[in-house]
């Protein structure tokens, strides 16, 4: 029910009540009991005072083939509106009863909205969530006095049964029909067309159906209508081709899941081709099987200002590259498992820039969490950084490894981070290839291992080696800063970097450690430096080592 609730009000009704499909109730049925009176042609129970009703009941029956584009699988929405005289009383004393032929498919109580009515206080709407099983389905209603009911006092109830309709909920669109009496006038039909509402995938989701053909379809109608496309499918939606997107569009999920079959290495999931924006939330992407190399999202031409949010990679061999970006924002996302989980600037590092890295979950990556050879303006912040829970799935070697394809990148931010797994480095940069790293801040992040790795190591910083003659070498104006590092060797070792500033950080040796733990190891760091005294070393730290 959620998802009626944020779709109709958020996206496209400012009075959701009057839009349904048309009215079904002609005739119901009905038996009295518990003094209760049926009026089955007026479709009203009638509890006496002194008689409780328990047991009396109006029902209607009807086949859902009478609407069309119905289709098993479909999420519909049932809905009784209601008047009744006592209007306190009316989710206490009756109970609605679901039935797909005589099987009870009534869903839980708490799936199941009672509310009150826009159009007239008096009335009450009552609203059943299903999924069809069938596209000629027959469906009977039950609205019930329930057994429990007390005996009525002055004056006698009244429940009527004014309409019953139904909304397809998997279409994003549709000419709904109702009638609306407020008591001063009566509205005619009101028909309602949304060519602009959000359309709602009917990719099918049973694991076993290719549907890549559907997708591609369904991605170019939202592209030239709303811009957004509604995955609510709760189990697994298998595609073996590539779906490309060519201009602005929103993708939002339910959990969604996306299997990939397909066996070319490296091929993406989603091909972005276009510089507009993009928008992907709430999704899991995962291999069909363990020997297949897919990919996630790739961005083929200069893209602007996208973003990813609370997107699920899991197993992916190397599970997102990012390239061809400028503004991506990557948020709330988890990369489970594989080899590598982010991939920054590898194919195009000249047009990757101003990456925001906010508040990811990376967990047992075999090799490398992230790993960026290009990083203007990249942030990485406030993710964590640790083993799954999953006992097949080992720690990380490395969490964040900055390996520079020769360009130049300035303002590079590692903040806030908790570090929790890394078999051998945390936070490794080195620039192999002639790169230029300048205006780097390591601040505010938690370092400590938790792999039983005796020689982890937190962060390992190097520059080319031999360095240009004359400063500044190829690592230029490095701040550490305001770490809370616990170490079993030596916590921050820097190579061939020039305007190094290590300030604020506490050093704290892993209990049980047997290797020498130590602050810092510098080599080739020239003046001017800073090496702060407000650095704080725990008991049993060895003595930093600072060479030429």
């Amino acid at each position: 029910m959620q998802a009626f609730v944020d779709y109709f009000t958020d996206k496209i009704l400012a009075d959701r009540q009057i839009i349904w499909s048309p009215n079904v109730v002609a005739n119901v049925s009905g038996t009295p009991a518990g003094g209760g009176q049926v009026d089955a042609a007026k479709k009203t129970i009638t509890i006496p005072v002194g008689q409780s009703g328990a047991g009396s009941f109006l029902g209607k029956s009807f086949n859902i083939s009478q609407f069309t584009n119905y289709n098993p699988g479909d999420e519909i929405w049932i809905r009784l509106l209601l008047t009744e005289s006592a209007t306190a009383l009316l989710g206490v004393i009756t109970a609605v009863t679901l039935k797909s032929g005589a099987t009870d498919v009534t869903p839980p109580a708490a799936n199941i909205i009672l509310r009150s009515y826009a159009e007239n206080p008096a009335w009450f709407e009552l609203i059943i969530p299903y999924t069809l099983q069938s596209a000629s389905e027959a469906l009977e209603v039950l609205l019930s006095i329930k057994t429990a009911a007390p005996p009525q006092s002055t004056p006698e109830k009244k429940i009527t049964w004014e309409s019953l309709n139904v909304f397809n909920a998997t279409d994003g669109y549709t000419t709904a029909i109702d009638v609306v009496d407020s008591g001063v006038r009566k509205a005619e039909y009101v028909y309602a067309f949304f060519e602009r509402a959000a359309r709602v995938s009917k990719a099918i989701d049973n694991g076993t159906t290719d549907n890549t053909q559907i997708l591609q379809t369904e991605i170019n109608d939202a592209i030239e209508t709303s811009g957004e496309l509604l995955f609510l499918q709760k189990n697994t939606i298998l595609v073996k081709g590539t779906l490309n997107v060519n201009k602005r569009l929103a993708i939002k999920g339910k959990g969604t899941t996306f299997q990939i079959d397909n066996p070319v290495a490296n091929k993406e999931l989603f091909n972005i081709n276009t510089a507009e924006r993009f928008e992907c939330s709430d999704i899991v992407i995962i291999p069909k099987a363990a020997n297949l190399h897919p990919t996630s999202f790739k961005f083929s031409i200069v893209n602007y200002d996208s973003v990813l949010d609370h997107v699920t990679f899991k197993n992916l061999p190397e599970a997102l590259y990012v390239d061809n970006v400028d503004g991506l924002l990557l948020k709330n996302c988890l990369f489970v498992g594989g080899e590598e989980g982010l991939l920054i600037g590898h194919i195009a590092p000249t047009t990757t820039r101003n990456v925001t890295v906010d508040r990811n979950r990376f967990e047992s990556n075999s090799e490398k969490n992230i790993w960026a050879r290009a990083s203007n303006n990249l942030t990485i912040t406030r993710n964590l950084f640790r083993k799954n829970v999953d006992p097949l799935l080992g720690h990380s070697k490395r969490n964040i490894v900055i390996d520079l394809l020769g360009e130049t990148n300035d303002n590079l931010r590692i903040v806030e981070n908790t570090f929790q797994s890394f078999t051998e480095y945390s936070v490794r940069f080195y620039t192999s290839n002639a790169g230029q790293l300048n205006n780097t801040v390591v601040s505010g992040n938690t370092f400590r291992d938790l792999s039983s790795s005796t020689t982890s190591g937190p962060i390992l910083i190097t520059g080319l080696n031999p360095h240009p003659a004359n400063p500044p070498y190829t690592i230029d104006s490095l701040m550490i800063q305001n770490n809370h590092i616990t170490n079993k060797t030596a916590a921050i070792q820097i190579n061939d970097v020039t305007n190094l500033n290590i300030a604020g950080n506490n050093f704290i040796k892993e209990v049980g450690a047997t290797s020498v733990a130590v602050g810092f190891i510098l080599n080739r760091c020239p003046d001017p430096k800073v090496l702060s005294a407000d650095n704080l070393y725990s008991s049993g730290q060895g003595s930093n080592v600072i060479n030429p």
